[in-house]
């Protein structure tokens, strides 16, 4: 198993903001997030930020078009929002983690993307690496740095 792991603080955000309106996102708010990049994000199966709901993903991280089903498998609102890729009749072995902390000024962000098995699955994980080389690591980390500070502009602006 290893681990991407992006941190980061956004000033003037709170961790509530970040898991409520990713758990709720539908596809015209993604798309306003980061227009050009972000293309869709919505619940396709279950109550949208309902635990076993199912969103579909689809964005650009660096020069990779990344489309991904996910199924919602914690949600802590303002602290922590788990997400696990999907296929059709299984979970593969890729999580996505928000994990959060407010402070005085805004929130401490550290974005995960956990890969591989534990135990004898674990002979796979070389295999997996291939799709989560180090341009892409490098990538997420521009992007999550990047995308957060543009949430809190949306959120900010959809209040005026």
């Amino acid at each position: 198993m290893f681990s991407l792991v992006t941190r980061t603080h956004v000033a003037g955000l709170s961790g509530l903001e970040i898991t409520d309106f990713l758990a709720t996102c539908d596809d015209e708010a993604f798309r306003r997030w980061w227009p050009g990049t972000h293309f869709h994000l919505h619940t396709v199966k279950g109550a949208p930020g309902t635990l076993g709901s199912i969103i579909f993903m689809d964005e650009m991280i660096g020069r990779k078009r990344v489309k991904v089903k996910c199924e919602l498998l914690e949600l802590v609102p303002g602290r922590k929002l788990v997400w696990q890729l999907r296929r059709p009749l299984f979970r593969l072995p890729v999580k996505l983690i928000f994990s959060l902390q407010d402070d005085g000024a805004g929130v401490q962000v550290e974005h995960s993307i956990e890969v591989g098995y534990v135990g004898a699955g674990a002979f796979l994980d070389p295999l997996l690496r291939l799709f989560f080389s180090p341009r892409f690591a490098a990538d997420k980390d521009e992007h999550v740095r990047t995308e957060l500070p543009k949430l809190r502009d949306l959120l900010r602006e959809s209040r005026l």
